[in-house]
């Protein structure tokens, strides 16, 4: 060091997107601007209900939003879709698309990395006992110190570090893009329930976590006021008869799919649910939403969820039949 310098010790710390770096309020969000709430602070909050938007997270859907009006219960109106971001079009807009193909390209230059990837492929170290764990991982360290060549390149550090700074990007505008929908939608005092489910991280080890649902929830919780809403049953329960003794099934489709058995069956349809009660046809993300709305708005009034979305035991007449299909989408 020259005369004068100051040494400076950089530290790891939380990134700034990271949702554990606080823990959610229980208190009031009553006058805050901004802020992550758990559920109990809707029931302590107190005062008129502010305008709710309620945000569904997924994996393949990642966020579904729609606006809640608390005015127009059991009706069309209740509740109006705002905006969806799926899978393929956050993965297309990110560019891990491109850097998948980029990766299968890479490892196509030279037949080792295939064939270190299907060696250890074949030596799993899942479901083997302890002799076949010992062995297996041996086989698996020997791959590594081929694969160490691609991972450890500089050319790939350099493309996960594109990648990671245009997701950061697309995180950022997307959100300040919601922010201002959300508030168009029900002005300034507006709260966003978001459900609490939990996902598997898509990139582990990544600091902020590598599940996109959660660095947009961390995001838009340093612009509005967040406040996590249970998801119990809010995919299963049907928004339109409340029936809590019977769970919406996804519907079958044309597609007839052949088994190695010669058995044919048909495939049922994601992103659709079907209530075995009424027969409604829900689109499966905003049903959870307008469920997810009509939970923070009785947790706010009662402090409870709405009795067909709670965990009490279920109690009952049982549909046997659908009774007709209605489509609400």
């Amino acid at each position: 060091m020259l005369e004068g310098e100051v040494r400076v010790h950089w530290k790891s710390g939380k990134h700034k997107a990271d949702p554990n770096a606080g823990a959610p309020l229980d208190a009031s969000f009553a006058g805050r601007p901004h802020g992550l709430f758990s559920k109990k602070a809707a029931h302590t909050t107190t005062g008129p209900l502010p305008s709710v938007v309620a945000i569904d997270p997924g994996q393949k859907n990642i966020w579904c939003a729609s606006y809640y009006d608390a005015t127009k219960v059991d009706s069309r109106g209740e509740a109006t879709k705002l905006l969806n971001l799926s899978r393929p079009q956050y993965n297309r807009e990110t560019g891990v698309d491109g850097f998948r193909k980029w990766l299968v390209k890479a490892k196509k230059t030279s037949s080792r990395f295939t064939e270190a990837e299907a060696v250890m492929a074949e030596h799993s170290l899942k479901s083997v006992g302890i002799e076949g764990y010992e062995s297996n991982l041996v086989v698996q360290r020997r791959q590594f110190e081929v694969l160490k060549y691609l991972y450890g390149s500089r050319t790939f550090a350099k493309r996960r570090f594109l990648l990671a700074r245009r997701k950061q990007r697309f995180d950022t505008t997307f959100v300040n893009g919601a922010v201002r929908t959300f508030r168009e939608a029900g002005g300034d005092d507006v709260v966003v329930a978001y459900g609490d489910g939990s996902f598997p991280t898509s990139m582990k080890g990544m600091v902020g976590g590598g599940s996109a649902h959660k660095r947009l929830m961390a995001l838009l919780s340093k612009k509005m006021r967040v406040v996590l809403t249970s998801e119990y049953r809010t995919t299963k329960a049907c928004p339109t008869c409340r029936n809590k003794d019977e769970s919406m099934v996804q519907p079958k489709g044309n597609v007839v799919v052949t088994y190695r058995n010669g058995l044919q069956r048909r495939t049922r349809i994601h992103g659709l649910s079907q209530c075995s009660c009424c027969g409604t046809l829900w689109s499966r993300d905003y049903a959870a939403s307008l469920n997810i709305a009509r939970s923070f708005v009785s947790h706010f009034r009662t402090g409870d969820p709405a009795g067909y979305l709670s965990a009490a035991a279920r109690s009952g007449p049982r549909c046997s039949k659908l009774l007709g299909v209605n489509t609400v989408v």
